[in-house]
């Protein structure tokens, strides 16, 4: 039976046990073994966390499901050790973002943050799969002003990804904080094929005859393709866009 694909239920979790600070929730609540379910049957599992104290405080049973990892087990290194390799400078800046925005809020002491992006992650049979990670940052005064992180992970192997680039979304948008579907997935990409490849290699350092000799590409083409990237963004230099699209995690 599929899940219900409904966002509510982890939002009903959020509110009933913010007064506990999310301490000692038991499997054996109705709410909860119904959030497991729905959890499970749309491949996805959650964590959350004390932000700022840098301590989960609940991981759903779908670890265990998905990526092969005990929910009592659970630490803040276990994405560090699973990560794919060509994933992990990306999710490391992913994740200095999330801390990040989350210390914004809590100078503001109120609000919210939506952090949205793909890896891919050693699952439980020792694959590698795409998660979408939703990371639901919100500022809060109880049980003591502090900023919980609820992050949630869907397994997208039956979906359709784009060859090039990653998903990517940060912003304030509770609506972004959604079951995903290909018009979510596709925020972030805005190159094509091409012009994504010829934007990691200016990344790497090469300049447009190098790009040329290594794509097999004509100079003048290259250099098209530059200039339609600037457009694009709306950016003067592509040193400029290469530095925006690192610290956005998307490089």
């Amino acid at each position: 039976m599929p899940g219900s694909h409904d966002y509510m239920i982890i939002k009903d979790f959020i509110g009933k046990f913010l007064s506990r600070g999310y301490a000692e929730v038991s499997r054996l609540d109705p709410e909860i073994i119904t959030l497991e379910k729905n959890l499970n049957d749309d491949r996805q599992f959650f964590y959350i966390a004390d932000l700022l104290q840098m301590r989960i405080l609940f991981v759903s049973s779908g670890s265990r499901t998905i990526l092969g990892v005990d929910p009592d087990q659970w630490s803040l290194s276990t994405f560090f050790l699973k990560m794919y390799p060509g994933d992990s400078e990306r999710y490391s800046r992913a994740r200095a973002q999330l801390i990040k925005e989350g210390y914004s809020l809590l100078i503001k002491r109120q609000g919210i943050s939506v952090l949205s992006s793909t890896f891919r992650v050693r699952s439980g049979s020792g694959n590698f799969i795409n998660l979408l990670f939703q990371g639901y940052s919100f500022f809060s005064d109880i049980p003591h002003p502090t900023v919980f992180t609820l992050l949630l992970l869907t397994d997208l192997s039956s979906f359709t990804l784009e060859k090039h680039g990653y998903h990517y979304y940060l912003g304030d948008d509770p609506s972004m904080f959604r079951y995903p579907n290909d018009e979510l997935l596709k925020i972030g990409h805005i190159f094509s094929d091409r012009e994504f490849e010829i934007i990691k290699l200016i990344a790497e350092g090469l300049g447009s005859e190098q790009i040329a000799d290594k794509l097999f590409l004509s100079v003048n083409t290259v250099n098209t393709h530059r200039r339609n990237i600037l457009k694009k963004t709306n950016k003067s230099t592509t040193h400029d866009l290469v530095i925006e699209l690192q610290e956005s995690g998307i490089l």
